[in-house]
């Protein structure tokens, strides 16, 4: 009978630490992940991802890293101040966990039991409550186990097995090809779901579903323009570089699901993610309604890929405008009008009820071209040069409108998730460089000290 306890799950978390070599980390992860009953299997894929909800879902246990050492000094009769010290020799507090709670054995919790604690500690209101929460489960469980429930609270196993690497197990398990696997989580946003997908035979029933964040397609730099001639030597599109942040927006109609990112507007639901896949809607509510006035051209749902930046009458204003409204949950009134923003959007991921990501470039700017011009919501200007001879030109015209640079795309080229590609090529120019030597450290605070 498969072993449904988290003791199984930080065993093979263990296991798969203990090998360097990926093809084994593989098998180890498959070792674990087949025997399991079909509801394990989608708990465990996604804690193996380090991933405690689904990506379209936007609980989360709000548990730092001050908490969980609070937590963890209550559950080991430890002080406070000593875990404090051995973080920062060990650098991960699962391993502090493990030493803290050294000797302790194995407790009979389940998957399930702890997707449940997950979710009920997700409701709970106030850093003291979930602190004592998260203690007295901690006080139940084995070093091991302790050790992998306080890496998944953090946000990281760190055991060299990251989402890519489920991605494989599953694809070894169900002997289906890894691209299938990849683009089913992808359309998702749940690891957990495609794994049942991928063990029944049904990866083809997967549909897109909206408000998670589906990873951005990377350009990469290109020297000059003789290498632009090298990587498009027939005719390319280009367009301005954007000095902001990029973003993507999912807009579309709200199925009264509480649990999805995003924010209703108007019976229109708008969400906004970052390119580390975060979701910032709160930090922007001015696009809220302007992206949900251009989603109502595409009734069925609405991905665009682009750059939001500070904007003024004058035009693009220089990036320091915007910092000043980054990592806010509440943005004030008063510097919502000082620094007023627009979403330019670049690329369509999905419309119309269609998945464009296979589509190419010049097929994908249908759409986009489409969308109502407003002062918040912009479509890139595109154009086609058929050599490099106007690069020059084009680079110097974008800065003078307060931009970057430039973006030279192939307009045969598809949008892939995660990639860079010589299909997406970008033009800045080079500024001086330093030669530098690190002569002291210091040690930090907060999550990565």
């Amino acid at each position: 009978m498969p072993d449904a306890r988290f003791h199984a799950f930080a065993q093979a978390a263990e296991a798969i630490a203990a090998t360097s070599k990926r093809t084994e980390k593989t098998d180890r992860a498959v070792d674990y992940l087949a025997p399991l009953a079909d509801d394990d299997l989608r708990r465990a894929a996604r804690y193996l991802a380090g991933r405690l909800f689904p990506l379209y879902d936007q609980r989360t246990v709000r548990i730092g890293h001050a908490a969980l050492l609070t937590a963890l000094a209550a559950a080991a009769g430890a002080e406070r101040e000593a875990l404090q010290a051995r973080l920062v020799a060990l650098g991960d507090p699962g391993d502090v966990a493990a030493e803290a709670l050294a000797g302790t054995d194995a407790s009979p919790l389940t998957l399930a039991a702890f997707e449940g604690w997950l979710a009920d500690l997700a409701t709970v209101r106030g850093t003291k409550q979930r602190t004592e929460r998260l203690a007295a489960m901690l006080g139940g469980l084995g070093a091991v186990e302790a050790k992998y429930a306080v890496k998944l609270l953090a946000g990281d196993l760190r055991i060299g097995f990251k989402e890519g690497g489920v991605e494989a197990a599953l694809a070894q398990m169900a002997a289906v090809p890894l691209n299938r696997v990849r683009r089913v989580n992808m359309l998702t946003g749940d690891l957990g779901e495609a794994a049942l997908l991928a063990r029944h035979g049904r990866l083809g029933e997967a549909r897109m579903r909206l408000f998670h964040p589906i990873q951005f397609m990377l350009a990469t730099a290109a020297e000059d323009d003789a290498e632009v001639a090298r990587q498009m030597p027939g005719r390319f599109v280009v367009e301005d570089k954007f000095d902001g942040i990029r973003a993507q927006a999912h807009v579309g109609p709200d199925d009264g699901d509480p649990d999805r990112h995003g924010v209703v507007h108007g019976g229109t639901r708008v969400a906004l993610f970052s390119r580390t896949l975060d979701a910032i809607t709160p930090s922007f509510p001015d696009l809220v309604a302007p992206l949900a006035e251009a989603g109502r051209h595409a009734p069925s749902g609405l991905v665009l890929d682009g750059e939001i930046v500070p904007v003024g009458d004058e035009g693009i204003r220089p990036f320091q405008a915007l910092q000043r409204r980054l990592g806010r949950k509440r943005v004030p009134a008063a510097l919502l009008e000082e620094v007023p923003v627009a979403f330019v959007a670049f690329d369509v991921l999905f419309a119309d009820g269609a998945v464009l990501l296979d589509a190419p470039y010049t097929t994908r700017r249908t759409p986009l071209e489409r969308l109502p011009a407003s002062p918040h919501v912009r479509v890139s200007d595109a154009q086609t040069m058929d050599d490099t001879d106007g690069l020059d030109a084009a680079f110097e015209a974008a800065r003078a409108r307060g931009n970057e640079g430039l973006m030279v795309k192939a307009p045969a080229s598809t949008y892939r998730p995660g990639r860079r590609g010589r299909d997406w090529l970008k033009i800045k120019r080079a500024l001086a460089t330093l030669d530098v030597v690190v002569t002291a450290v210091e040690v930090g605070s907060g999550k990565r000290r």
